[in-house]
């Protein structure tokens, strides 16, 4: 999940300052910029070895990384401006990043400054003073550290400078460019030039310096929209450990209350704008032995600040009329623990996380002789026993200590915010099967807990298919609210669009809502928001839940505890089996078995995605349960509620049924930005769990009947790419029979 800050819109000029070490370089090559225009002037000085490779900058523009001019090596130390229009500066990038630079091993940079065109406007340029990724006057290097991300350099004298000299990235293409990161402090004078522009959806960011007018809230408020998130800045609430700062906190909470608006401040802890503050700086070890970007997990002085922070915060606001809630996210944005150093390995391995390891071995264990009986291990102490890496003998071990690490922190943190306040809590849950995602945080977590602390779940990335049926299960099982997030992507965006929209139906029965993460005057902004607010009150009919059928495919966490990437194929498997066989099927895991959330013995026959040697599959099994051998068994006991001739995985069809079984909804999208659809629909009413008899679809946008047929429907469809339409499905007995 990528989320990203704010909008700007602004002409923008940049400056460069190059050179090679050596004589034999090629001579200047610079491309012509673009015309000059009002804007800041970002001056980057730099120093590279003779290549062919041209120098590149990427900022955040018509996309994440548009691509600018791009110059030639060089000689020796020149400086280079580079003139864009239409930038603007969200932080869209890895690590929050304004604008990156990438550049073939040897590249050496030395300073990187942003300044205001014509000089002098605006106040004095900000700089970043290389290298070490110190910051100066407001521009911070971001993703620093040597190591971090794709971010690879290390320090030395080059034609008489210190400078950061690019490292090859293991994580690119051979031959592939590393990146050195930046970020414009939203509080230097230069930022504070430029008036800030509000990113808009359920959910908007505030700036650290400007609270956001009512108008703002108003006209939100008119579009039918009645929550509005902030991304608060740690920095800009408590510039100072221990000093708090609410004043823009404030005005917003009574801008948004005089607008009927409420506020759902999100309290980031990592990896995003003026997150972690400033004065935190230890940062966490990955496997590798290589710094971490994110805070360490168990390190007393960081965790008592977030403790700290949101408790502070939390009590000043609780009151506010405009207050709304809470997302608590402790950790590295919401994947928690979070990818290791350069996107590899494993993150908690900072000498206070071991340290803490040891000291929750016992609770896990009881005795070390039941451990090292359990381990066929001969340890004399605890501290003997060794934080395993991914690969290693004892690795699970560490990891089961990783998994219940967030299950802790998250409780405590649940528990503070419940004693002070009875307001809504979310907890956000992004990434995917492997990486980020559930090999480094079980979605059943986050769901005990808000079923325990009356939270709400929030899904990220929720256009991925195969996410929402997992999640889906999940709520029905913990009895937890369910609301769907999605950050636009520029590519692909409408398909993406009509997917995450037609995605709704999962959330029933107990639909928190659609949390459209975008921005005021970008692309996605101009093109999305239309489209979202036009679906809103189409999408508040649908009044039923996903009709699961007492079939299920089975998910086993087990190999995750020995491989983090252990099952990262069950996403696209799962993806796959929903979009084409159309079957309302639940998604049951191992952990809401264990947890009595579920009774495996419900259901008719299960499909193991993976865990097939699951010790309660074995039982389900042997007290006469069907364990089918390929998905499609799963069709003799449950029929599918759709099916498209000719077949089409790209066409989803998702149905929600009211809770009498007397009226279904359907969204039907186009999911491929390239390819339409023509064909033909049959709906069969007894895959969606309605009585026999007559029904009409009718057009729920136009109020037009598509449709009458009795026990199944077949209709004729024509959709385009990106395309998104809902239908209703009424007994003709309740339109009258006309």
């Amino acid at each position: 999940m990528v989320k990203r800050k704010r909008a700007w819109a602004m002409a923008t000029t940049l400056t460069l300052v190059v050179a090679t070490v050596s004589a034999c370089g090629r001579s200047a090559v610079v491309a012509t910029p673009t015309a000059a225009t009002s804007g800041p002037v970002w001056a980057v000085q730099m120093q590279w070895t003779p290549t062919t490779y041209a120098i590149g900058l990427q900022y955040d523009g018509a996309n994440a990384y548009t691509v600018g001019t791009r110059i030639a090596a060089e000689p020796s130390w020149q400086r280079h401006t580079w003139e864009l229009t239409g930038a603007e500066w969200r932080g869209t990038e890895n690590f929050g990043a304004d604008f990156r630079i990438p550049a073939l091993p040897g590249v050496a940079i030395q300073q990187v400054s942003v300044g205001l065109k014509p000089p002098g406007q605006g106040g004095p340029q900000a700089t970043a003073v290389l290298p070490g990724g110190g910051s100066s006057g407001g521009l911070a290097q971001v993703g620093a550290g040597g190591t971090q991300g794709d971010s690879r350099y290390h320090v030395a004298a080059v034609a008489g400078r210190e400078a950061e000299v690019l490292d090859p990235n293991p994580a690119a293409a051979a031959g592939g460019p590393s990146y050195l990161y930046f970020r414009l402090s939203r509080s230097s004078p230069v930022f504070a030039a430029h008036a800030p522009v509000a990113y808009v959806t359920v959910t908007f960011a505030a700036p650290a310096a400007q609270a956001w007018p009512e108008a703002t809230f108003a006209a939100l408020a008119a579009q039918g929209i009645t929550r509005a998130e902030i991304n608060l800045e740690w920095d800009a609430i408590e510039p100072a450990p221990g000093r708090f700062d609410f004043t823009t906190l404030d005005q917003d909470l009574a801008n948004a209350a005089a607008a009927g608006i409420r506020v759902i401040p999100i309290f980031w802890d990592a990896v995003w704008a003026g997150t972690p503050a400033y004065w935190l700086t230890a940062r966490d070890i990955g496997s590798s032995g290589a710094a971490s970007q994110v805070p360490i997990w168990w390190d007393p002085a960081s965790r008592r600040a977030y403790f700290d922070y949101v408790q502070a915060t939390v009590a000043h606001i609780r009151a506010a009329a405009g207050f709304g809630g809470a997302f608590l996210d402790y950790g590295w944005l919401d994947a928690m623990w979070g990818p290791g150093p350069g996107g590899t390995g494993v993150n908690g391995y900072a000498p206070a996380d071991i340290a803490r390891f040891h000291e929750w071995l016992p609770t896990a264990y009881g005795t070390l002789a039941a451990f090292n009986a359990a381990e066929h291990t001969a340890y004399s102490s605890w501290s003997q026993v060794p934080a395993a890496k991914p690969g290693q003998a004892l690795f699970p071990i560490y990891q089961s200590f990783r998994a219940w690490s967030v299950q802790q922190t998250y409780a405590k943190l649940s528990a503070l915010y419940r004693k002070l306040t009875q307001a809504p809590l979310y907890y956000y849950w992004g990434g995917s099967f492997g990486g980020a995602g559930v090999g480094f945080n079980l979605p059943d977590t986050f769901f005990q807990l808000a079923r325990q602390y009356r939270g709400t779940v929030v899904l990220d990335d929720a256009n991925v298919s195969a996410l929402p049926p997992l999640f889906h299960s999940l709520a029905q099982a913990y009895g937890v609210p369910l609301l769907e997030e999605w950050t636009p992507a520029r590519a692909g965006f409408s398909a993406e669009m009509a997917q995450f929209l037609g995605h709704y139906g999962f959330e029933g029965p107990s639909p928190a809502g659609l949390d459209f993460f975008l921005y005021n005057g970008g692309a996605e902004y101009r093109q999305g928001f239309p489209v979202y607010l036009h679906w809103l009150p189409y999408l508040r009919k649908i009044g039923g839940a996903y009709p699961q059928q007492p079939v299920a495919v089975y998910i086993s966490y087990a190999s995750i505890f020995t491989d983090p990437q252990g099952i990262a194929a069950v996403g696209p498997e799962l993806q796959a089996l929903w979009q084409s066989q159309r079957q309302a099927f639940a998604v049951v895991t191992d952990r809401e078995v264990a947890a009595g959330a579920v009774r495996l013995a419900d259901f008719r026959a299960i499909y193991p995605l993976n865990g097939a040697g699951d010790p309660a599959l074995a039982a389900y099994a042997r007290a006469g349960g069907h364990v089918v051998q390929s998905p499609a068994q799963l069709l003799r006991y449950a029929p599918a509620y759709a099916s498209l001739s000719p077949a089409a995985p790209a066409v989803e069809v998702v149905p929600s049924v009211d809770a009498a079984q007397h009226t279904a909804w359907l969204t039907i999208a186009a999911t491929s930005a390239t390819a339409g659809y023509r064909g033909r629909l049959t709906i069969d009413s007894a895959g969606l769990g309605l009585p026999p008899g007559r029904y009409r679809l009718v057009d729920v946008t136009t109020g037009r009947p598509v449709a009458t047929a009795g026990g199944s429907l077949t209709v004729e469809v024509t959709l385009t790419p990106g395309t998104l339409d809902l239908w209703r499905m009424d007994p003709v007995s309740a339109v009258g029979g006309s």
